[in-house]
Order: structure tokens, then C-alpha cells, then sequence
């Protein structure tokens, strides 16, 4: 009652035991991987596997897993100053992303973060191509919290929202069998990637044009 006030509590409760006979109706006796891969949940199951894909392919465990090297590259005297300042602002984004959540649109996250850790992705390269250490810094960071603000979380929130309470376990497993998939793809290729006799400073140039397309995705 505090939540919805008590003029309104019997209508919320009402509409919910509604949904949840529909709901039960439209689960019983059915395969719910079947009902998941069927032409009704096409739509939410695509949504479901971009967004869990484009929690890894946006670049986020090339920066957690090489940032010393990043740094380094950069030309960042003591990398481990420069991973103590991004995880601070990971922790202090996390935090803040419990109160965002619920005050802002999906959509508007997901476009807005994305759109900041495509710029902070540029940043990144010029750092490595200019070997500045503070845009090195500065744009990781600025890269990592935008991520924890939105891709980060909402890739999790969404798949789940969008699908039945029936389906949620299968469009889950679903998701994180994406989301790994996009770990491997990036944890192993992005080494041989920013190698001096391939892309180089480059690399995160990938990671930009994805993000550019995951934007256009949710738009």
C-alpha cells in the first residue's frame, strides 16, 4: 500500500491476478521451449539474444581483461593507478544504477550508454594511437560506467521483462549461453586484434561500429 497507495492497492492486485490466470491459460500443457521458439516470441527472443550478445561484444572484457596492457600501451606509468580509478567508478556506477533503474526508460539507457561507451571507445584509441595517458583514464572510465549504467544491466533486465513468467528460465538460458559466447569471441580474439601487426590502436575500432549498430538496434 505504500507503494501504490491504498485507493489503488485492489486494482493493482486485481490486474495482476488476471495476468497471471491469462498466463497460466497460455502455459498449460505446452513445451515451453517450443512456445519460446515459436512465431509469437520471434520478435522478444531476438531482442533477448542481441542484447545478451551485446553485453560481451561491446568491448567490455577487452578493457576488464587488458586494461594493465592498455594502460601501459597508453603510456600510463603504473597501470594499477589506472585500474584502482576505473573499478572505483565501476563500484560507484553499479551503485548508482539502483536508483536509475526505475527512473528512466529502457530505451533511453540502453540508446544513452551505449552512445557514451561509443565515444569513450574513440577516446580509447586516440590514447593509444597519441599514448595519453589521461584520456587513457579518463575514457575507460568513462567507458566502464557507462556500461554499468546501461548494456551492463539492462541486457539482463529486458530479456527478462519481455518474455511470460513461464518462459523466463529458457529465454535465461538462452541469454547467457549468447552472453558467454560473446566473452570467448572477445577474450580471445581482441589480443591477436590489437597486436601491432594487425588493427593495433585500432582495435576498439570494432567495438565502436558494434555499439553504433546495437544503438540503431534499439532505436
Amino acid at each position: 500500500t505504500r507503494l501504490y497507495r491504498p485507493t489503488n492497492t485492489q486494482a493493482i492486485l486485481n490486474a495482476l491476478v488476471a495476468a497471471h490466470e491469462e498466463e497460466r491459460k497460455e502455459s498449460s500443457g505446452v513445451n515451453p521451449w517450443k512456445t519460446m521458439f515459436s512465431s509469437k516470441y520471434r520478435k522478444q527472443l531476438v531482442i533477448a539474444i542481441v542484447l545478451c550478445s551485446a553485453q560481451q561484444l561491446c568491448g567490455i572484457n577487452a578493457v576488464m581483461y587488458y586494461s594493465s596492457s592498455i594502460f601501459a600501451s597508453a603510456g600510463v606509468d603504473d597501470p594499477r593507478v589506472g585500474n584502482t580509478i576505473v573499478n572505483v567508478v565501476r563500484t560507484s556506477m553499479i551503485i548508482l544504477a539502483a536508483y536509475v533503474m526505475d527512473k528512466f526508460h529502457r530505451r533511453t539507457l540502453l540508446m544513452g550508454g551505449m552512445s557514451v561507451m561509443a565515444v569513450a571507445a574513440v577516446g580509447i584509441m586516440l590514447s593509444l594511437s597519441y599514448q595519453n595517458a589521461i584520456v587513457s583514464v579518463v575514457s575507460t572510465g568513462l567507458f566502464v560506467g557507462a556500461f554499468c549504467l546501461s548494456i551492463g544491466p539492462m541486457g539482463w533486465m529486458v530479456s527478462s521483462e519481455i518474455f511470460p513468467d513461464f518462459l523466463h528460465a529458457n529465454a535465461g538460458s538462452i541469454g547467457t549461453m549468447f552472453t558467454w559466447l560473446g566473452n570467448f569471441i572477445v577474450g580471445v580474439l581482441y589480443p591477436t586484434l590489437s597486436a601491432p601487426d594487425s588493427l593495433g590502436a585500432y582495435a576498439f575500432s570494432i567495438f565502436v561500429a558494434l555499439l553504433v549498430g546495437f544503438v540503431l538496434f534499439v532505436c
